[in-house]
């Protein structure tokens, strides 16, 4: 297996422990930590500016069911304050790590500066050889330089976060490796109980985080995550198969581990765990939503591309926020991307594991798709003067498209940043940049169409093919409101350049 005389890194690096900062309010923020096999943790919390207060603590139970992982909320912070943490592991206090993060303003007007977040998808670090890619340790030192220069408050990182299936080869679903690499007592994932296959996520963790800048990033500020399909295997949900009991028990321990390393990080434990990870969060005066689209995604006779509940917790959310400037809403996949004719020749002409098949415009899909443009044609109407974006990844180009619909409805905005580090094929780019580009008129339940076109540059190209990582800036009005602004960065060397930039909308 792989290539060469060196033992390739997916074997020979594991993560052995890091900390990462979790969801944030403007009196709180969660810290998640890992160790190599500590059971106990001591978090410390102090503010960088001298304040001469004692620092806050906490006690954390690493558990060795979620592989000595775990989270502790830390309250009674102070807003828009500096924090410095660490955390300690067991009787001598060996230090897992250190980072820092800043709370959240405490009130919807009070933040009168810009606001700058970031949102990526898609960390694939390993070349086919089994190696590091020179390419993706670039990309995540830049994406930290850009993330420093930017001032960036917070990052939300948007599905695929980790690949069970790629590279070939190195594949949780390759035999030989599964067995003779993993020993996992079987070359078949399905055949193994979900707490066989719990554990041997956790481990693919512990393989994919192991380069230094990605811990470096997690830890610098208030991250935000999602799952997407390559958590489990690709386009999960868009097989009738998945609903295999075997598989199904492949989908119970990748949810398990997803929980244990990224879910945590802004949800309490529960038992057993929630049965979708979507979530909604307030910074300021924005609002953030982000959708689940593969805990409860199937097709077949029942289609569904998330469940009745998060329509309506999305719709009850975004209707509470009214008073908003603006409202994010996070979705792994986009929600207008694909036109149906391109999706169906991209599912005949690129390799096994293509993702047009995958799609809002899909057969099965299409019909969510319709609600969820529907909601939002609702909600533009009812609050006309609250921007509203959505955040996506998953489709291996970066791109900015308005969305303009008929009569006196007010625009909507989609910003995708797709890939961090997993540079694709050039023909699945190169399909997906095709498919961003032809301007889409959509029709919402037989009344007023939807028409969606790609933004203006102030420089750069959109959509982008090259790996990125996507800024989203937000400034205030003068007479009041917020507009925001798309920025792409992708990198040379190891230093972040400008790939696109919007102009303010």
């Amino acid at each position: 297996m792989g290539s060469g005389k060196t033992e390739p890194d997916i074997v020979r690096f594991r993560l052995a422990k890091m900390v990462a900062v979790g969801a944030v309010t403007s009196s709180s923020v969660r810290i998640w930590c890992c160790s190599d096999g500590e059971s106990r943790c001591r978090i410390e919390v102090r503010a960088e500016s001298g304040t001469g207060r004692p620092p806050k603590t906490a006690e954390l139970e690493l558990s060795a069911e979620a592989d000595h992982t775990g989270s502790v909320r830390i309250d009674g912070l102070e807003p828009l304050t500096e924090y410095h943490f660490e955390a300690f592991a067991g009787s001598d206090e060996e230090s897992l790590g250190s980072g820092r993060f800043r709370t959240a303003p405490d009130e919807s007007d009070a933040c009168q500066e810009p606001i700058a977040f970031a949102i990526a998808s898609c960390h694939l670090p390993f070349a086919t050889d089994g190696h590091f890619s020179k390419h993706s340790r670039e990309m995540l030192e830049a994406t930290r330089r850009c993330f420093e220069e930017h001032d960036i408050r917070f990052a939300i990182f948007n599905g695929d976060q980790l690949y069970a299936d790629q590279p070939a080869g190195w594949s949780l679903y390759d035999e030989t490796y599964l067995r003779d690499v993993l020993k996992a007592g079987s070359s078949d994932l399905r055949d193994l109980s979900s707490d066989e296959i719990r554990k041997i996520f956790q481990e693919r963790y512990r393989t994919f985080w192991a380069q230094e800048p990605w811990q470096r990033i997690h830890a610098m500020m208030p991250c935000y995550t999602i799952w997407d399909d390559h958590e489990i295997i690709d386009n999960w949900g868009s097989d009738e198969s998945h609903t295999e009991p075997g598989w199904q028990r492949v989908f119970q321990g990748a949810r398990e581990a997803f929980f244990d390393y990224q879910g945590a990080r802004q949800l309490d434990r529960t038992n057993p765990i929630p049965e979708d990870f979507d979530l909604g969060f307030d910074f300021g005066d924005l609002s953030f939503y982000l959708l689940d689209l593969r805990s409860q995604r199937r097709v077949g006779d029942d289609p569904q591309i998330c469940s009745n509940q998060q329509f309506e917790n999305l719709k009850a959310f975004l209707q509470d926020r009214g008073d908003r400037s603006a409202v994010f809403l996070v979705l792994s996949v986009p929600l207008i991307h694909v036109p149906r004719s391109i999706a169906r020749f991209g599912a005949r002409v690129t390799p096994d594991g293509e993702d047009f098949s995958d799609r809002w415009s899909t057969r099965g899909h299409e019909s969510d798709r319709q609600k969820m443009l529907q909601l939002l044609r609702d909600q533009l109407r009812a609050f006309p003067k609250r921007r509203l974006v959505l955040l996506s990844g998953d489709i291996h180009v970066g791109s900015a498209h308005e969305l303009e619909w008929d009569g006196d409805t007010p625009s909507a905005l989609q910003f995708v940043s797709s890939a961090l580090t997993n540079r694709a094929a050039f023909l699945a780019r190169a399909l997906s940049a095709l498919a961003v580009s032809v301007p889409l008129h959509l029709t919402v339940n037989g009344e007023e169409r939807v028409h969606c076109r790609l933004l203006p540059k102030d420089e750069g190209k959109n959509p982008y093919l090259g790996l990125n990582v996507g800024i989203v800036e937000t400034r205030r009005r003068a007479e009041g409101g917020r507009e925001v602004r798309f920025l792409l960065y992708g990198h040379k060397g190891e230093e972040p350049k400008l790939a696109y930039r919007s102009p303010w909308l």
